[in-house]
């Protein structure tokens, strides 16, 4: 499985946003993988393949720092087989970022600037139509599920021929002098809308009780469709479309594994 993972990835493979989705599944099948095994396959690499880690007898280098394995507890050995492992599957994935930051570089084009934080899960974009106009994006790396519905809005309920394809759910709200209207949506290989909410200017805050009294309108999959194809050329127009939709599921997959390694290795450090 080790050498499956290290040569699935060679320098010209062009990640697909479902690629790097199952980024995140390959933490199950390292578990069994042993500092020796990566040292060998490390040594039969070519020389312009590199690994971000070696194994030194009883020290791991990165590129950063040398851990001495033998003085660590089991749980943090554990923990730091982990690191190495989810490094090196990480640093595979990078290979391929130009194509996020390529990504990353139309969502700014169109105006969006990205706010994300290190340690954080939350992402937030925001842009400015005019004066009276503003829109944010929100999404949460966790906030993952897998739907059977296609992302195609023309073609609602025909199945995904993958059912494996992960969706991460954003929420999108048009600010018009304090009046809101927010779209709770879905990205895959395209937008879904859920639902739309209208909040006009002192309605109540979510953790007011007088909130859950609000209409929030029906299920947006009850709407006639051509009302719903017009609500996404609506998104489309402020910029919310195809695009935006690979930019959430890649930018979501690498910051998810990114946020992961340093849980690690924060936890490793305090277990030592």
């Amino acid at each position: 499985r080790i050498c499956t993972i290290l040569t699935f990835s060679p320098s010209n493979t062009q990640f697909s946003p479902k690629m790097l989705n199952n980024l995140k599944y390959y933490r199950r099948g390292f578990a069994s993988a042993s500092y020796e095994a990566l040292s060998m396959i490390s040594s039969r690499m070519k020389p312009n393949q590199s690994m971000a880690h070696k194994n030194h007898g009883n020290f791991i280098q990165t590129k950063k720092f040398s851990i001495n394995v033998s003085n660590l507890s089991q749980l943090g050995k554990l923990l730091h087989r982990e690191v190495v492992e989810e490094q090196h599957a990480l640093s595979d994935a990078m290979e391929d970022e130009h194509n996020l930051q390529k990504m990353r570089g139309k969502i700014e084009d169109n105006g969006f600037e990205i706010i994300d934080l290190t340690g954080q899960a939350s992402v937030k974009l925001t842009k400015k139509v005019n004066e009276d106009e503003s829109i944010t994006v929100e999404f949460n790396v966790l906030n993952e599920t897998n739907d059977d519905k296609s992302m195609d809005f023309e073609g609602e309920g025909e199945e995904n021929d993958d059912d494996s394809v992960a969706i991460f759910e954003f929420n999108v709200t048009v600010n018009k002098n304090g009046n809101l209207l927010k779209f709770a949506c879905n990205a895959g290989d395209n937008i879904h809308i859920r639902n739309i909410d209208y909040y006009p200017v002192g309605s109540p805050d979510p953790s007011n009780l007088a909130f859950d009294n609000i209409y929030h309108g029906p299920e947006f999959d009850e709407l006639e469709p051509d009302l719903q194809e017009t609500f996404h050329t609506y998104l489309q127009d402020k910029g919310i479309g195809k695009d935006m939709a690979e930019f959430i599921c890649m930018y979501s997959d690498m910051k998810e594994q990114k946020e992961y390694v340093k849980w690690l290795q924060n936890v490793r450090n305090f277990v030592h």
